[in-house]
């Protein structure tokens, strides 16, 4: 009875398994691609955040919460909803 070898017992289609995994990727290309579309947005939203951050609490400081009788919770609340449209606006851009 022969004996089976290592060529013999592989896939049937003759097709290498380097072939079937598809083309090969340039990683590097890829990172730079993404990074230079992804950095600028990020960056933005970043810039963003800390502006809104730091707008809160110069009005915060200079009497706007007991002029609008804002309460702790509603200011909290307020600031949550204001995130939540910033990171929604960079999404769709994102998305563009």
């Amino acid at each position: 009875m022969p004996e089976k070898v290592a060529e013999d017992v592989g896939d049937s289609t003759g097709v290498s398994d380097s072939e079937a995994a598809g083309p090969k990727i340039n990683e590097s290309a890829l990172l730079r691609k993404l990074d230079l579309r992804l950095l600028p947005a990020v960056g933005i939203l970043y810039l963003l955040s800390f502006l809104d951050r730091s707008n809160v609490g110069n009005a915060r400081i200079e009497g706007l919460t007991s002029d609008l009788n804002i309460s702790t919770r509603g200011q909290s609340a307020q600031s949550e909803l204001a995130a939540y449209l910033f990171i929604q606006l960079g999404i769709s851009i994102l998305q563009d």
